[in-house]
């Protein structure tokens, strides 16, 4: 083929490539619009964002665009985001903006030919700019082993199902930036190292400025843009080492890779001066379970759990059958099994190629590049989206090796033989696009988003709005009001207290807790910590002394010694005065998450007070419920649960089968309906399952049965007496009854349950 001829195919093929990217990306708009219009942001008339940091990454532009940096104010002179972490606020000097300075400008390049906003922009850009990852993969590639293993390469990266669900319309997050950014980082590099063993000062010098172009880019595109220059340096000194060894260069030559990688090692540590202790801490919440007195929230979000190797189905193997990204397996997430075994299989090849002494830089940086980024997938789902392209690249290097091996066999069984070996490596992730864009698993946020429109035009500027942190983000973006917390701030202090708050049964501690986390933010607890000791003790006093008031705060202070001044300092940020106005949001996961909260927050704790079987067995299921007659409803759980009219108001039991029998597989001890009129309870003489007395500590929880009844229908819960006990119980099941500092807000009930406290 000849260059004139190359020139003109490459191009073409990585633009048809990027095409069919785009275009599987936008076939899920159409079926979120299909769904209805509580899927759909009235503020854009586009569906609602995929994920909740994709409203940060919102506002953070939109601060960019209004004041010229993120944050939306300056202080202590630092740029300053005070709508996150009330009341305080938090430092926003450490944010990326590159998919900020994007949007911005694609939004005014699109505004010359038709009006859009930002937000709109927010919404479309991922899918477009997704697509660019083709460009370096099918370029490094390319130059390994020719064009059919470079296309191959170019489709798994752009299609590899745990890039594709992070960057489809709506996905507007730094995972649409971060893979092409580091792909063009490391191609620029490997061409500028090739130009120093050629001894091309003009290919030096023009990929000397495209790797400084896109080191700055990367540095301002991911929260972990190190990793990237740490594997090259790394890869860098790998193949100074393995030369050396071997002697196929010359000794003086070597010294210009490895003077190459100390230099980029110094630059980032002079950008980020702090980055030992970062990527220790890092590292430590991310794959160590308690990496402080405080209980590790990390542990607790879904994407960072370690990726399932369990197969029901064969097919688990090479698709993603599962609809939602963070319950996908290893395999079918990193593209399916053959491409994940043809890349093992070349990593295989290089290693054999290097003990030969066919030493390349690209061999150490894809060696590298994989075998860090799969130690980082196999600790947590959400890294598998870095896997997908040196991933890519090793399957597509395999292919291209298998292909100029069968150019010399026979013509039409090669041709057979690369066919099954496209459809094998390409048809597990096209498959799984389709399937996931045609059921997209989108949650219906249209009433959330309406009862925040209606706190923002209820409330003053200065309320706070305390929630988990889960929707945080939301809250902020779409109430216009400060967050408590979110997802800036999950593993410290406050993670602990709001979730003592929450699943406690002491309404006294909850009310106190808030109160002092709006008032004074984490200064009470700080100053707690650093007068008696950092220590769980320290943690149970603070709580102790927030379980009662304020003037048996201060005796018991003074009853350790403190002088009064020190006395008062405390109680005043223990529990402070002319508090903002604030209220508690229910968000609609918050029911789904009870075992995490009891861990989060009875992680430090007294043995007698952590609560007993706070458990839930049936959770909020649809119910079809009738007064007048025997309702019979399948738990999903492998019995049924039976309510009828009794002489004593209702009889609510279990049984194997549809029709009542002596057995019983789960007591229900009491059964409790609940409208809009209150609570009306009915206790049960059921007996617990036969063969258990009750005593050991492995006997059967009696249930508490619940029947919530509202417009759209009613719900039938199954929850132990302890967390019904507790105040998220209470404010979730029974939607305030029982509560007397926590007021429910009854306009507020489509979307969240808002509760005011006093």
């Amino acid at each position: 083929m000849t260059k004139k001829r190359t020139a003109l195919i490459i191009p073409a093929v990585i633009l048809f490539i990027m095409i069919v990217s785009i275009f599987f990306r936008l076939l899920l708009t159409n079926s979120v619009f299909s769904l209805g219009d509580d899927f759909i942001d009235s503020g854009t008339g586009l569906p609602f964002l995929a994920e909740i940091d994709c409203y940060y990454h919102l506002r953070m532009t939109r601060d960019i665009a209004l004041y010229g940096h993120p944050g939306d104010t300056l202080k202590y002179g630092q740029l300053w985001d005070s709508f996150g972490y009330a009341p305080e606020g938090r430092s926003a000097e450490g944010y990326k903006p590159f998919l900020s300075y994007i949007a911005i400008a694609g939004k005014e390049l699109i505004s010359v030919f038709r009006p859009i906003s930002l937000e709109q922009t927010a919404y479309w850009l991922s899918a477009f700019i997704s697509a660019l990852v083709v460009i370096p993969v099918f370029l490094i590639t390319y130059e390994m082993c020719g064009l059919f293993g470079a296309i191959t390469a170019s489709f798994l990266s752009a299609m590899n199902f745990s890039y594709f669900t992070r960057s489809l319309p709506g996905f507007y997050d730094a995972d649409g930036v971060i893979l092409w950014v580091s792909g063009f980082f490391f191609y620029f590099g490997i061409k500028l190292i090739k130009g120093w063993q050629e001894k091309n000062k003009k290919s030096m010098i023009l990929y000397g400025v495209c790797f400084i172009v896109s080191f700055a880019a990367l540095y301002n595109s991911w929260y972990t843009h190190y990793l990237y220059p740490g594997l090259f340096a790394g890869a860098l000194i790998l193949f100074t080492l393995l030369t050396f060894i071997t002697g196929t260069e010359k000794k003086r030559s070597l010294a210009v890779p490895f003077l190459f990688s100390a230099f980029l090692c110094i630059v980032v540590l002079i950008l980020e001066k702090d980055l030992i202790s970062r990527i220790i801490s890092l590292f430590t919440r991310l794959f160590i379970s308690e990496s402080d007195i405080f209980p590790n929230v990390f542990g607790s979000i879904m994407e960072l759990q370690k990726p399932p190797f369990s197969i029901e189905q064969p097919s688990d193997l090479f698709v993603a059958h599962m609809t939602q990204y963070p319950f996908s397996n290893v395999f079918s997430a990193s593209g399916g099994l053959v491409p994940f075994l043809f890349a093992a299989v070349m990593c295989v090849i290089l290693i054999v190629r290097i003990v030969r002494k066919d030493i390349r830089p690209e061999y150490t940086l894809l060696l590298l590049w994989y075998a860090v980024t799969l130690w980082l997938s196999l600790n947590g789902l959400r890294f598998l989206l870095l896997l997908s392209v040196p991933l890519a690249i090793l399957a597509g290097n395999l292919t291209g090796i298998i292909f100029s091996l069968l150019e010399k066999r026979n013509k039409i069984i090669g041709y057979v033989i690369k066919c099954i070996i496209v459809v094998s490596l390409l048809f597990p992730s096209f498959y799984s696009a389709y399937i996931f864009t045609s059921e997209p698993p989108v949650n219906p946020d249209g009433p959330m988003s309406e009862d925040l429109l209606k706190i923002s035009e209820n409330t003053p500027e200065n309320t706070i709005l305390a929630a988990w942190w889960d929707f945080g983000y939301f809250l902020e973006e779409k109430a216009g009001r400060r967050a408590l917390f979110d997802g800036g701030s999950q593993s410290n202090e406050r993670s602990f207290f709001i979730a003592r708050a929450i699943t406690t049964a002491d309404e006294e501690l909850s009310a106190n807790i808030f109160k002092m986390l709006c008032g004074s933010g984490d200064s009470g607890v700080d100053l707690m910590l650093s007068t008696f000791g950092k220590s769980e003790e320290t943690v149970l006093f603070t709580i102790e002394l927030l379980s009662g008031s304020k003037t048996e705060a201060r005796e018991n202070l003074l009853k350790k010694n403190l002088s009064e001044d020190s006395a008062d300092e405390i109680t005043e940020l223990l529990f402070p005065e002319d508090l903002p106005p604030f209220k508690f949001v229910v968000t609609p996961e918050l029911p789904a998450i009870y075992k995490y909260l009891t861990i989060i927050g009875f992680g430090i704790s007294k043995e007698e007070d952590k609560p007993k079987d706070f458990e839930t067995d049936v959770l909020m299921i649809p119910v079809d419920f009738s007064e007048d007659q025997r309702n019979t409803i399948d738990t999903d759980n492998g019995y049924y649960v039976i309510i009828e009219k009794s002489d004593n108001g209702y009889r609510a039991f279990t049984s194997d089968t549809e029709e009542p029998s002596d057995e019983q597989p789960v007591c229900i001890e009491k059964l409790i309906i609940i409208d809009d009129n209150g609570c009306e309870e009915y206790i049960q003489d059921n007996e617990l399952p036969t063969g258990n007395d009750g005593d050991s500590e492995e006997a059967p929880i009696p249930w508490t049965a619940i029947i919530q009844r509202e417009e759209e229908g009613c719900a039938l819960s199954l929850v132990s007496l302890s967390l019904l006990d507790s105040v998220y119980g209470r404010m979730i099941y029974l939607k305030g009854a029982g509560l007397t500092r926590y007021k429910a807000v009854p306009e507020y009930s489509d979307g969240i349950l808002l509760y005011e406290i006093s």
